[in-house]
């Protein structure tokens, strides 16, 4: 048994008041600000009821409570690193049932325990449904679920009483008190009421784009002994971890509480870092099979090879034959990274950042599972050109010099997907229309004297006819490289800008 007193780590109970520093917020320039000049303090224990009409900017704040969204001013400091978010509506447009879609996002937050939380919630009868059978208040309970399975130290919960069985509602604020109880800041919109009843509970309004707070109150009392509120710079954190023997577990705890400390007991290590990016990826490439969106991009490179490769290459064609099928293969590996990065919904990927830890973790796991799509099928397409498309097999050299530029195509067709993307271009109809001319300005711009303003296609195909590839490659290799990576960075710093 290990045992972590998680008191002491400063990623879930920092001990420190999470504060709102002159927040104002706006959607974009010359558009009037939904939250103005906000000050608060959150101290750990606080429960706190969020209320307005419709349209008054909750949501919003909510956003920018969970890192969603950035202030235009002021800033939030001292964010608990573990924040849990159950939205409003829970997105069920989406290829798992309910254990598979709670075990993936589980593995995300480190292994954690959903099946406990899942029982308070009585959805033992849900499980084994698909996403897309739920009702309203049945995936409202996913949602939850799913926000509270890693302990968060911050817990944001929208409209949680919407759609929710009478034994749920009875249930919800009970949880509400054991996340303030042990430390935890809860902020919930509720427009219901559903959390008056709760001891010591706070209650702000957002009228007129200003946060008001009613009647300030104490902060709910932890159920046990905690140590004062202090800044992490004044008090020291620690992770500390001890290995007993599981009968000496009960005393142990008891007496670690008799101290002051708050203790849980895990059965896994703390997560490795990257790990939490690794199995966004995982997931996000688990929706995009299961969508069988997989299936159109599959399909257009066997469509591309069969047409190429419909007879073999003759004799000494072999490098410009696999140059070609590099360049030619670009707009489809750029329509499967739109398509794997268009399969989760916007919602999804709001609760991916926050599971992941942050936007940018998400934005990386979405590259990466694109990277990976993109690759099988690139070496599904130099596979195929080599044994099937030739009628001699190439050389080292010019079979090392096809690998180099079937990984640039895979930058390139990531980079070109990406920026094409929903998250980027919201209307379908402009986003396939810019895919398609992204890619013919590449082909026009790099037959140019200017090539080397884009990923220079059409050099390829010419340095490759012309027996030149393997002398011009590493300049060549070279400017395409500068020019994926810096379209990976629009798109990532374009990402985090707008979410």
């Amino acid at each position: 048994m290990r045992l972590f007193i998680t008191a002491l780590r400063p990623d879930i109970y920092r001990y420190s008041t999470m504060r709102l520093l002159q927040v104002s917020f706006r959607y974009r320039r010359r558009q009037p600000f939904v939250l103005e000049e906000a000050d608060a303090q959150l101290a750990p224990g606080d429960a706190i009821e969020l209320t307005g009409v419709n349209g008054a900017g909750k949501s919003t704040l909510l956003r920018l409570l969970a890192g969603l969204a950035r202030p235009t001013r002021g800033r939030i400091a001292d964010r608990p690193g573990v924040v849990g978010f159950a939205p409003d509506r829970f997105p069920t447009a989406q290829p798992f049932t309910v254990t598979s879609y709670l075990t993936r996002m589980a593995s995300v937050r480190g292994g954690a325990r959903w099946r406990p939380w899942a029982e308070r919630l009585n959805m033992g009868h849900l499980l084994g449904l698909p996403l897309g059978e739920l009702s309203k208040g049945s995936a409202h309970k996913v949602g939850l679920v799913q926000a509270l399975m890693a302990d968060p130290g911050l817990l944001i919960l929208d409209e949680p009483f919407a759609g929710l069985d009478a034994d749920a509602r009875e249930t919800l604020p009970a949880i509400v008190t054991e996340v303030a109880g042990r430390g935890g800041i809860v902020v919930a919109s509720d427009h219901q009421g559903g959390l008056r009843g709760l001891p010591g509970l706070r209650s702000w309004s957002l009228v007129d784009g200003r946060l008001k707070e009613a009647t300030p109150a104490a902060p709910v009392a932890p159920a046990s002994s905690v140590p004062p509120a202090t800044h992490a710079s004044e008090r020291p954190l620690a992770t500390v971890a001890v290995t007993l023997p599981a009968d000496e577990l009960p005393r142990f705890l008891t007496r670690m509480r008799d101290q002051g400390y708050r203790t849980s007991a895990l059965d896994h290590p703390p997560y490795a870092r990257g790990a939490r990016m690794i199995a966004l990826a995982v997931f996000r490439l688990a929706a995009y099979v299961r969508s069988h969106r997989v299936h159109q991009a599959l399909l257009l490179t066997l469509a591309m090879l069969a047409i190429v490769y419909g007879s073999r290459a003759p004799k000494g064609t072999e490098a410009a034959v696999l140059a070609d099928g590099a360049v030619l293969i670009i707009p489809i590996l750029a329509w499967a990274t739109r398509s794997l990065l268009d399969t989760e919904p916007d919602r999804q990927r709001e609760l991916s950042a926050v599971t992941a830890g942050g936007r940018g973790k998400e934005v990386a796991a979405g590259l990466v599972a694109s990277l990976v799509a993109c690759a099988v099928l690139a070496a599904v397409g130099l596979a195929w050109a080599v044994l099937l498309g030739l009628s001699e097999r190439p050389g080292r050299d010019v079979l090392g010099a096809a690998l180099v530029l079937h990984a640039l195509a895979v930058l390139a067709g990531t980079a070109l997907g990406a920026l094409t993307s929903r998250a980027v271009l919201r209307s379908p109809a402009v986003s396939i229309m810019s895919l398609v001319l992204g890619y013919l300005v590449m082909l026009l711009l790099s037959a140019s004297p200017a090539y080397w303003l884009t990923v220079p296609l059409v050099v390829w195909m010419r340095a490759a006819g012309g027996g030149e590839l393997l002398d011009q490659l590493p300049q060549l290799s070279a400017i395409s490289l500068v020019w994926c990576l810096a379209g990976l960075a629009l798109y990532a710093w374009r990402r985090r800008r707008v979410g």
